[in-house]
């Protein structure tokens, strides 16, 4: 509850300082309020329903973090669902077939700390809108790098601290310089969209350099702290479980399954 109350406080704190329209604007509120709502997206517990961007796909999900900072998982597709946790691991489960696979992969996702997240409000300028996202009130923002070598010495610090983190896998330096100077080059830029009353990250958008969406999501239906049980992140009971030694298996299980569901559906009178 502490995370959302901060949330909360930023939302409130940047509403009194945005312009009515659409504006050019700089200040460091408006990075704060991103950072802030990114970081609850993180490490908040919330249910939601994201639409992407393009293809119109969606798909229901839900994060919780227990006392310990451990992290659950759970995201509903059209015909399977994927469950993850410290205790169960990651399991892919079909409920038509009554089937949950182990994800033979599967380890504990390496998390960056909010601490490392670098400030970048000495080089971004920010455009702020306020309209709706799925009936929600939100400030759309806008950030727009200011390129300099700077801001690619920022960028490139963060990697090296990203690096040293156990299990984190990062390009060498100049590969990175080469990224970053290529995707600043560009003129692409991302546009949050954060509710009003309760700084929810409802939105984030890329765009290209013609304000052209390439790719992003937002999200609808959103429930803040809502009752999850532990049984939301576990395997069903009665389901039969498999635990392929391989990743390539994994469908090998999953169709050798749907053969059987479709035998015994011909063979029932």
């Amino acid at each position: 509850m502490g995370a959302k109350r901060a949330l909360i406080g930023v939302a409130a704190g940047v509403a009194v300082a945005i312009v009515a329209g659409y504006a050019l604007l700089r200040g460091p509120e408006y990075g704060r309020m991103i950072r802030a709502a990114e970081a609850f997206e993180r490490n908040g517990n919330y249910s939601e329903t994201r639409v992407f961007t393009g293809s119109g796909d969606e798909h229901r999900q839900f994060r919780r973090r227990d006392a310990g900072g451990a992290r659950y998982d759970r995201s509903e597709y059209r015909d399977d669902v994927m469950v993850s946790g410290p205790a169960a691991g990651g399991f892919r489960i079909f409920p038509a077939l009554e089937l949950a696979v182990k994800d033979p992969e599967w380890k504990p996702q390496v998390e960056i700390p909010d601490s490392l997240i670098p400030d970048l409000d000495a080089y971004t300028e920010y455009r702020v809108e306020e309209k709706e996202c799925y009936g929600v009130p939100c400030y759309y923002i806008a950030q727009h790098f200011i390129v300099s070598d700077g801001l690619y010495r920022v960028f490139l610090e963060f990697s090296e601290k990203v690096r040293a983190i156990p299990g984190m896998k990062v390009p060498p330096a100049e590969e990175l310089e080469k990224i970053y100077r290529e995707q600043l080059a560009s003129g692409e830029y991302f546009v949050y969209g954060i509710g009003k009353e309760n700084g929810f990250l409802y939105s984030r958008i890329r765009y290209d350099a013609s304000g052209r969406p390439l790719y992003g999501y937002e999200s609808k239906d959103v429930v803040i702290d809502p009752e999850m049980p532990d049984s939301l992140f576990e395997v069903p009971a009665g389901f039969m479980i498999e635990r392929p030694a391989q990743r390539q298996e994994f469908w090998q299980v999953v169709n050798a399954r749907r053969e059987e569901a479709r035998e015994a559906a011909g063979a029932t009178p």
